[in-house]
C-alpha cells in the first residue's frame, strides 16, 4: 500500500526528531576528532552533516505541509 502525503509528512517529522536529538547528543559533550587505522573522524564534520540534513528535511516538511499565512504588525514608536 502506498503511503500517503499525511504519512510522508509523519516520516518526515520524526526524522526531524531523530536529527534534533542526535545534534544534541553530539553538543552535549565537546569530543576531539581523531585518527585510528588511517581514518579521520571529524565531529565538527559530522555536525555540520547532521545540520545539513536538518536543513533538508525541514524544506521537505515545509513542501507536505503546504503555504502558510504569517501576520505582521507594524508599528511605529512611540505609541500614541
Amino acid at each position: 500500500m502506498a503511503k500517503t502525503d499525511a504519512d510522508v509528512l509523519d516520516d518526515l517529522k520524526t526524522t526531524r526528531d531523530n536529527i534534533l536529538e542526535r545534534i544534541k547528543e553530539v553538543t552535549a559533550e565537546k569530543k576531539p576528532s581523531y585518527a585510528l587505522e588511517g581514518r579521520s573522524y571529524s565531529w565538527t564534520e559530522y555536525l555540520r552533516m547532521l545540520r545539513e540534513q536538518l536543513q533538508e528535511t525541514l524544506k521537505l516538511i515545509n513542501l507536505f505541509e503546504g503555504p502558510s499565512d504569517e501576520i505582521v504588525v507594524g508599528t511605529t514608536w512611540p505609541l500614541r
